[in-house]
């Protein structure tokens, strides 16, 4: 029977929607590789209809399980379970990842020594055992973004320029400062992420780590990739077939960059290279989405503007 703590040493706060055989995978290896019995888990459910919250109840009884009525989003999934929040260090997990060797105490043990560290992540690899890019990456400014779609960045791996999308140009198994993590498995203090304000909910999903690790590093944090400790991120979890993954991937990749394009340029102003590249992300955004979306161009050209000019408050999800 697993005891809890007066206290845990970590909170672990997984986001699910409908993943509920992934989420089952996770958390028994959670179960197997880490000190269970001192972490506290908290499932944030986005309005799951597959039965992850039943199965939660009676495979998992230590879970705190959160029910959110309806699919919130990524960021606003994780804001939900914060006030649940019970020991000094947060672990965010996506539902379709799995323990393979402990990582935990690893983790804790560099975030609690080092103080300049805002947030660590370890080597994340993907399910035929190929490292993940995204566990380490540079910040997506517009060009960078241009230069990834227009494939320059496989091209030139090593280069400074080219390659910063995925930062191919550090080496993959040597410790390092980077601009951000995967969002998908990344270690924080709760006292910094409750400071920060949480994940920015404008980010319906995807890239609102990126965000969130810029706040991190304008606050004086370190971000810190950590490769000598693993896990597996399977993907896909939340998706009920292949084609709607594609259009679901793509519509919220591409969207989520324009919201922080915009953000940005609101913040530091933009070159006549800051809207060449806005425009053309923004022509595939407009493509991407009349298919996924299909609510017709003029709808989705509102939600443009509206990201371009910064009127974030009324943008809805779309998928």
């Amino acid at each position: 029977m697993i005891r809890k703590m007066e206290k845990p040493f970590c909170s672990v706060i997984i986001v699910n929607w409908n993943g509920k055989g992934a989420l089952a995978t996770m958390l028994r290896s959670l179960t197997l590789f880490e000190d269970s019995a001192n972490l506290q888990v908290i499932v944030s459910d986005n309005g799951s209809t597959d039965g992850s919250v039943q199965m939660l109840r009676s495979e998992f009884p230590f879970v705190t399980v959160v029910e959110n009525r309806a699919n919130i989003g990524f960021g606003a999934g994780n804001n939900s379970a914060l006030p649940f929040v019970e020991s000094d260090y947060v672990l965010f997990a996506n539902p379709d990842m799995e323990f393979i060797e402990p990582v935990i105490a690893r983790l804790l043990e560099t975030l609690v020594v080092d103080r300049e560290i805002g947030a660590i992540g370890p080597r994340i690899l993907n399910s035929d055992g190929s490292f993940m890019r995204q566990c380490k990456r540079g910040f997506p400014d517009p060009a960078t973004s241009l230069y990834y779609l227009l494939g320059l960045g496989r091209l030139f791996p090593s280069s400074r320029r080219f390659g910063k999308y995925f930062m191919s140009y550090l080496p993959d198994d040597e410790p390092a400062d980077v601009d951000a993590l995967s969002g998908s498995f990344f270690m924080t203090r709760s006292s910094t992420i409750r400071e920060a304000g949480g994940f920015n909910e404008f980010f319906f999903l995807f890239v609102e780590e990126v965000e969130l690790f810029l706040r991190f590093r304008r606050a004086g944090f370190a971000i810190r990739y950590m490769p000598d400790v693993k896990v597996v991120h399977h993907g896909g979890a939340c998706f009920d077939s292949a084609p709607r993954k594609r259009l679901f991937y793509h519509y919220h990749m591409t969207r989520s960059h324009l919201i922080l394009f915009a953000k940005e340029r609101i913040r530091d102003g933009g070159g006549i290279g800051y809207h060449l590249a806005f425009l053309l992300i923004m022509l595939r955004y407009l493509g991407i989405s009349i298919i996924a979306v299909n609510t017709g161009i003029f709808r989705q050209s509102v939600e443009f503007i509206r990201i371009h000019f910064g009127k974030f408050e009324k943008l809805k999800a779309g998928v």
